[in-house]
């Protein structure tokens, strides 16, 4: 599953230096690891859920065999990239994006592994149960704001948006109750979800309550 997720600000032309100053400072504060390293964690454990899973009305597998071999296969891979991340941040590696530098997993949370609760905090904050958290990152880009709906005020100067995109390209879908905590936290900035071609915006939460 694809997904991706694009930080954005609409402003003047001016104003496009400082935003791109905002959306740089908001990556370079929300790097880190990209794993919460339980030791207890085993992806190739989850593999019954998973082909429970695809076997649903829109898991896509007719059969519990078909099924079966794509969870292997997911949980395999899924595996392997746990124990990249390990190695990588042993060495001091970071990530463009982590979302425990955002929603950090608590300290009491840590303490009981993944099995005695840590997969619960998980679905519960972030909305996935991968401890592998982190996504990649493109550069700030600037282009012409999406048009609204009407014509604009007369006088009204054109807006830029300035964003920046990162890609979830090892989470099992997208970490929606993680994203509702960050724009709580980051309310000037409007965020892009994009999961399997299917695109969801929310409007920075600050210019929704001036528009109330």
């Amino acid at each position: 599953m694809r997904c991706s997720l694009t930080a954005w600000l609409d402003v003047a032309q001016a104003a496009v230096p400082a935003a791109i100053r905002e959306l740089e400072v908001f990556a370079a504060m929300n790097r880190g690891p990209g794993i919460v390293d339980w030791p207890d964690v085993n992806p190739r454990g989850r593999v019954e859920i998973t082909a429970a899973m695809l076997l649903g009305r829109n898991g896509g597998c007719t059969s519990y065999e078909r099924a079966r071999k794509e969870a292997a296969r997911f949980h395999d891979r899924l595996a392997e990239i746990v124990e990249e991340r390990r190695r990588a941040a042993e060495l001091g590696d970071r990530r463009e994006l982590d979302l425990a530098a955002l929603v950090p997993v608590p300290r009491a949370v840590l303490l009981r592994g993944y099995g005695g609760g840590g997969r619960d905090w998980l679905l519960g904050n972030w909305g996935v149960e991968v401890p592998v958290s982190f996504a990649q990152g493109t550069a700030v880009t600037c282009r012409p704001a999406p048009r609204k709906g009407g014509r604009p005020r007369k006088g009204a100067l054109p807006l830029f948006r300035v964003e920046k995109a990162w890609t979830f390209s090892a989470e099992p879908g997208f970490p929606h109750s993680w994203l509702a905590t960050v724009r709580g936290l980051y309310p000037r900035l409007g965020f892009t979800v994009e999961v399997d071609g299917e695109v969801v915006n929310y409007v920075a939460e600050g210019v929704a309550q001036a528009a109330a």
